[in-house]
């Protein structure tokens, strides 16, 4: 296949921006006709030009100059962190975003940690697949890489084939309209329902019993997970009786385990679903879950 040529790259850029070159003129601050030319492979650009298309568009220099086929690079912290805000907010894509903080001390079998999760097969979301596809061929060059199995030279080679193929597979952004303060209220009401109507198989009747008796009469602003912790672990305590004793502690194995997304789900659903406990939720607190 053909390498595109600095004037392709620019326009694929652009393009990828969503701006006409009038547009992205202004944002390079360059005359329209100059980036024309560019494009067209008539004039070429200063590296002053280069360097400030690369900062104002976060692509990397060897991305542009046919270096690299790889659009970005990871730099610093703050290039990962739009990596993470880029992948939450494509179209295509189904991602879970999990993190797990409450062990104050790590042991080999219990430590904090956060992850990043595709499904593989995800309806509603094609490309979930194409990602899970494209981890596993990454993961198998690096680890073979990392082995000796392949040679730097072999796995760049390899790098730049999988970046190249999947290159053709185009990915778009969510769009997020500008809503009135009664819009965002009713869409968050719609989300809390929807999320209690997933969530409803979190606890059986039984468990869920135990826990909304430490809530009697709360505001849901205060139902942290460690006041729900802190009070199974008394209740586990005080309990004579050994089955309640097991029941107990298993019960709040189970909500440690529980992601931080399923646990404001299942706060937000107590009020809802068990209205004699007295639990009640601010008009003017409906987090995003």
């Amino acid at each position: 296949m053909q390498k595109e040529n600095f004037g392709d790259k620019l326009q694929i850029l652009r393009k990828l921006i969503g701006l006409s070159q009038k547009e992205f003129s202004e944002l390079l601050n360059i005359p329209q006709p100059s980036l024309s030319g560019y494009e067209n492979g008539r004039t070429s650009p200063t590296m002053e030009v280069l360097i400030r298309i690369a900062e104002k568009c976060n692509v990397s220099l060897d991305w542009l100059c046919g270096l690299s086929s790889c659009l970005s690079s990871i730099s610093t912290a703050g290039d990962f962190a739009a990596f993470c805000y880029n992948i939450a907010e494509l179209n295509e894509v189904d991602v879970n975003f999990e993190v797990f903080d409450r062990v104050d001390i790590e042991t080999e079998d219990s430590k904090n940690y956060a992850k990043i999760t595709f499904l593989w097969n995800r309806k509603g979301y094609p490309s979930n697949t194409t990602f899970c596809s494209i981890i596993r061929s990454v993961e198998e060059h690096y680890s073979e890489l990392k082995t000796y199995l392949l040679s730097k030279e072999r796995y760049d080679i390899e790098k730049e084939r999988t970046v190249e193929y999947y290159s053709r597979l185009p990915l778009t952004k969510k769009h997020f309209p500008e809503l009135t303060y009664d819009e965002i209220i009713k869409r968050r009401r719609e989300s809390l329902e929807n999320s209690i109507a997933i969530a409803s198989s979190l606890f059986d009747k039984e468990e869920t019993r135990i826990i909304i008796g430490a809530v009697q009469g709360m505001n849901i602003r205060h139902f942290t997970r460690q006041f729900f912790l802190d009070k199974l672990y008394f209740l586990q305590n005080i309990t004579e009786d050994k089955d309640r004793k097991t029941f107990i502690k298993y019960l709040y194995e189970k909500m440690e385990r529980l992601s931080d997304r399923e646990w404001r789900v299942f706060t937000l659903r107590i009020p809802y679903d068990y209205p004699y406990s007295g639990a009640y939720v601010d008009d003017d607190f409906l987090p995003d879950i």
